[in-house]
C-alpha cells in the first residue's frame, strides 16, 4: 500500500510504500533529518514526534533510549518507525541536519607541477599545388617527425579542431600529448587547465588548477550526498549492506 507522509513544520509531503521508515520518507521528500549512525538507531539524532497516523511498535533501540513518557507523547526515531498509514510528523529543529561548513581555502605552498600531458609546438607549411594534402595529414606528419613516433592516436573530436586552430594562427599550434595520444590541440602559448577533485566524507570539492605554476584558479564544493546514510564511512557501508536500494 502507498501512504502519504506529511512533515511539519517544513510542509513537505511524500508518498511512500507501507513499512518504509520515516527516515526513508524524509530522504525522499528532501527533508534533511540527521542520521549520524546511518539508520541503526544508535545515535538518537533523528527524533521526531508523531502527530497523527500509525507507525510500527517501538523497536529495542527506541525502548533503550526513549523514556516511557517520550514514547507516550509520540516521540520516535525516524530511522526505526515504519509507516502503517498516512502520517503527520513533527520534525524539531535539533533533529534537522544543519548546513555544512565547506572549507575550501588553505595554505598553498609552491609545488613542482608534473602534469601527465606534455606540450609540443608544431609549425606546418602552407598547402600548395604540389602539396595539397589535408591539414590533418600534414599536421600529423610534422608531429610524428618532431617526436620520432611511427604512430599517433587522436580522438575524432580533437582531429576536428586541427584545421581551424592551424588556419587561425598562421599554421602553428600546440599539441598536448599523453604518451602517443594527442589529447588536445590549442593555439600557441595557451595552457590547458587541470581539475583536482577531493572526494571527502562530508564534502566533494573541485579545484581548477593552472598547469604552468599549480595556482588554484577557482574552487567549488558541495556536501557529500552520502552523508544522509551516516556520518562516517563505516555507517554508510553498514547501510549499503542492509539495504540494496542504498548500495
Amino acid at each position: 500500500m502507498i501512504f502519504e507522509i506529511d512533515f511539519q513544520p517544513v510542509g513537505r509531503r511524500v508518498a511512500v510504500a507501507g513499512d518504509s521508515t520515516l527516515l526513508d520518507a524524509a530522504r525522499k521528500a528532501g527533508v534533511a533529518i540527521s542520521a549520524d549512525c546511518g539508520g541503526n538507531g544508535t545515535c538518537g539524532r533523528c527524533r521526531v514526534r508523531l502527530m497523527s497516523g500509525k507507525v510500527g511498535a517501538p523497536t529495542a533501540a527506541e525502548l533503550g533510549r526513549l523514556s516511557e513518557r517520550a514514547l507516550w507523547e509520540g516521540w520516535r526515531f525516524a530511522c526505526q518507525a515504519r509507516v502503517q498509514s498516512d502520517v503527520k510528523v513533527f520534525v524539531p529543529l535539533e533533529s534537522m541536519r544543519g548546513a555544512q561548513r565547506l572549507q575550501l581555502g588553505g595554505l598553498q605552498p609552491k609545488v613542482v607541477v608534473e602534469p601527465i600531458h606534455r606540450a609540443v609546438d608544431v609549425a606546418v607549411d602552407l598547402p600548395t599545388l604540389d602539396d595539397s594534402r589535408a591539414d590533418m595529414t600534414r599536421f600529423v606528419d610534422v608531429l610524428r617527425q618532431e617526436l620520432g613516433y611511427d604512430t599517433l592516436c587522436f580522438d575524432i573530436a580533437v582531429g576536428r579542431e586541427v584545421p581551424s586552430e592551424l588556419r587561425e594562427d598562421g599554421w602553428k599550434a600546440t599539441a598536448w600529448l599523453r604518451g602517443r595520444e594527442v589529447c588536445a590541440v590549442t593555439r600557441p602559448g595557451r595552457s590547458p587547465l587541470g581539475l583536482a577533485v577531493d572526494l571527502g566524507t562530508t564534502k566533494i570539492a573541485a579545484y581548477l588548477v593552472d598547469y604552468r605554476d599549480g595556482r588554484t584558479l577557482a574552487a567549488r564544493a558541495v556536501s557529500n550526498p552520502q552523508i544522509e546514510y551516516g556520518d562516517d564511512v563505516i555507517s554508510r557501508i553498514g547501510r549499503a549492506i542492509k539495504s540494496s536500494d542504498d548500495a
